[in-house]
Formats: C-alpha cells, structure tokens, sequence
C-alpha cells in the first residue's frame, strides 16, 4: 500500500520528487505546502493514536516478554565509511548526540529482525550515525538552512561524496536522513529511512517501544547510556523552531512551515 507521502509527491516524473526524500528538500528548502502540511498531521495523528497503546502498556506493566526468535545486538558494520563517519560525529559532539547515534543503529538493526527487513547493513549504519551531525555543536545551520534533516542530509551527502562513496549508496543515505523527521516513512520510500525513523522516535518518543523484548532494549541502553540526551534534544529542538521561523519567508499571512 502506498503512503500518503507517495501519493501527495509522486516520484519525479515531471512531477515533485516524494515528499520529505533529499530531492524534495533541495527543491523545497524543506518547506511545505499546505497540502504537504495537511500530509504530515494527518501522518502525526494516526502515527501518536498507533503508538500511545504500546507507550502506556510499557508504562503501567513494563516492557514486552522475550518474542520466540530472539532479537540480538550486532555492532556496526566495519567499513571505511562507518569508521570514518563514527570519528566525524565523536569528534563532533556532544557526547549525547553521539550515544543518540548508536542507539539509532541498535534500534533499527532490532527492527529491521524483528519485522524481516532487508536492507543494507552499511547504509543503515551510515544513515543511523549521520542523521543528527547537524545538530552537533559546531555543525549548526544558519537561518537559510530551513530544516536541520535537510541540512543534515545534505552535509551527510556532501561527507560520504568527499569520501568517494558510490552515488546509490550517497541517495539512500540522503534520503533516509532527510525522511527521519517524518512521522511515517513507507518502506517503498526508503527502506533506511524506515528504519532509521522507527529508531529515532523510539529514542526520542518511545514510540514503538512495545515492539521490542525489554532484554534488548536494556542491552541498547547499557551500552549507550541516554545520559544528558532529553535536555540536550530539547534544547536543541527549540532552536530550530527558531531558526525555522528566522528562515520564515515574508508573506501576507502564515509562512510556509519547514519539514521539521
């Protein structure tokens, strides 16, 4: 079944790229529509009354039992280009953002076993350490960005390009950067962004948390603690609301909202 996403932005065929994906972001300075923002909250709707079930569960009687096939930590792929993208975003900081990351790669490799997904070990990974190096301290955009997953897709392309990366393998990562904000990525958009959205709201939301055995999830946690991560997260989310609204285009009414 297609998304919403799919059938509001086709795939460029003299038409929009789909929305959220790099292309659309570059196109669009991360800005929507009006028929793109009515895309997003109802995506937001359905994707918090899907979600609030398994939050409270969780809450009230703590996390799943052990599923039948147990889902296992794997580390990173060990490749050049997840070696190198592990000291970009160490180097980068904060030491929060960075746990983020790797918890990011835990998370999406536990759901991509648990629901039978391919996908590229490498371009997860990838997808997964990049996605916030916008957010690092020294990495900021300025108001002109618009949308820090953009931006942040963008640097990510403009990272793995300078390291000789194939252009598939640049695209893949791009998008599933750019997708991550979204609060649904269909599989038949990004199979990385997919993943590595279900990862990030997870972390940052609990959204999906009921989905995965609690032995797994204590795993992740022991061995990226979430220490300082929700002040540090919140704090920056209130900068890019900032930065959005400087970014903001003079109009006779509303401004067009950015992507995140």
């Amino acid at each position: 079944m297609q998304s919403p996403s799919a059938l509001d932005s086709p795939v460029m065929n003299g038409s929009r790229p789909p929305l959220g994906t790099l292309a659309w972001g570059q196109l669009r300075g991360g800005r929507l529509t009006v028929k793109e923002q009515f895309t997003i909250a109802r995506q937001a709707t359905h994707a918090q009354l899907a979600a609030m079930p398994g939050i409270l569960r969780v809450a009230l009687f703590g996390p799943l039992n052990e599923p039948s096939a147990r889902l296992v930590y794997r580390p990173p792929p060990d490749t050049a280009l997840t070696r190198n993208a592990l000291e970009q975003i160490t180097e980068a900081g904060p030491a929060p953002l960075v746990g983020h990351a790797l918890r990011c790669w835990c998370f999406a490799d536990l759901f991509a076993q648990r629901d039978a997904v391919y996908v590229d070990p490498e371009a997860l990974c990838l997808s997964c350490l990049l996605h916030d190096l916008s957010l690092a301290d020294n990495r900021r955009p300025d108001a002109s960005a618009g949308c820090f997953a953009v931006h942040g897709a963008s640097v990510a392309a403009a990272h793995l390009e300078a390291m000789g990366a194939d252009q598939p393998l640049i695209t893949r990562v791009g998008d599933a950067i750019s997708l991550h904000f979204s609060p649904r990525v269909e599989l038949d958009i990004s199979v990385e962004g997919h993943l590595l959205q279900a990862a990030a709201y997870l972390d940052t939301a609990g959204y999906r948390i009921a989905q995965l055995p609690g032995s797994a999830l204590l795993d992740v946690l022991s061995r990226h603690p979430r220490d300082g991560f929700t002040a540090l997260f919140t704090t920056r989310m209130r900068e890019e609301r900032v930065i959005a609204r400087e970014a903001a285009p003079p109009s006779s009414g509303a401004s067009a909202p950015a992507w995140h």
